[in-house]
């Protein structure tokens, strides 16, 4: 068990019940934003510009948003991306690999370079390493959910390719997520590839793919009937009239 990803829930639960408590009465802090305890002052002490807040509000939409094509770490993802390329487009036979050198920028190397232990077979020590998502694409030639579970981490083929993986710093990477992967074979040959963009998902179809994968993975998977009303509703969200609708959509007893 890790708890790297109850931070999410925490932050969700805090506005919930922060959203309750407005709606019975609650008082709050009136100036949260400028105030001398508030949110500008905590995250930019050295200065901020108010201004941005509204400038060209109402006519430019920056989102500052990426969808991740693949479900682990983005330090992870330029790596297991040149890996994936590589057995694309080359025969690689994964019991053929003698080792891989990812080499990666210091930025990176502190998030997921450090050696692949399967110590408590969370799916989190896929999703934060190197190692595991680098011989997870050479081996399965894929990134996908099924392949972060307590099963698939501690399948033998992968963690034994995985120790082979070896990243380690280079400092002449400037790009902060750039990565180069080297494999080479047990007879000498070597196949390597530089990638220093993060893949992202760009295609609103894309997008609704990885909605209905996710969806379809859960615990307790969404019925196929409410996850296609769910993207109906949100590509027409400006019409909708209650919003609730979603949350009841997406919440099965």
């Amino acid at each position: 068990m890790s708890a790297v990803k109850l931070s999410c829930g925490f932050t969700s639960r805090s506005g919930v019940e922060s959203a309750i408590m407005a709606q019975r009465g609650f008082s709050g802090i009136r100036n949260v934003l400028q105030g001398d305890f508030g949110f500008f002052q905590l995250f930019s002490r050295d200065g901020y510009d108010v201004n941005a807040l509204t400038d060209q509000l109402g006519e430019k939409f920056p989102t500052g948003y990426h969808s991740k094509i693949r479900p682990h770490c983005g330090t992870t993802q330029p790596a297991t991306e040149a890996a994936l390329r590589l057995v694309h487009e080359n025969i690689i036979d994964p019991k053929e690999v003698s080792h891989v050198i990812v080499d990666v920028s210091p930025d990176v190397y502190p998030i997921t370079g450090h050696p692949f232990r399967l110590e408590n077979k969370s799916p989190v020590e896929g999703h934060f390493h190197l190692a595991y998502t680098v011989a997870n694409a050479i081996l399965r030639k894929d990134s996908k959910l099924e392949h972060f579970t307590e099963e698939s981490i501690s399948d033998p083929e992968v963690v034994e390719l995985a120790h082979k993986v070896h990243p380690i710093i280079n400092r002449s990477i400037n790009e902060p997520l750039a990565a180069h992967v080297a494999i080479e074979m047990r007879d000498g040959k070597k196949y390597s590839r530089y990638e220093n963009k993060f893949p992202q998902i760009s295609d609103i179809e894309d997008i609704r793919k990885k909605f209905r994968e996710c969806v379809a993975f859960g615990s307790k998977p969404l019925a196929r009937e409410n996850c296609e009303k769910i993207i109906d509703m949100v590509g027409r969200l400006e019409d909708v009239d209650d919003v609730a609708e979603l949350i009841r959509l997406a919440v099965q007893n």
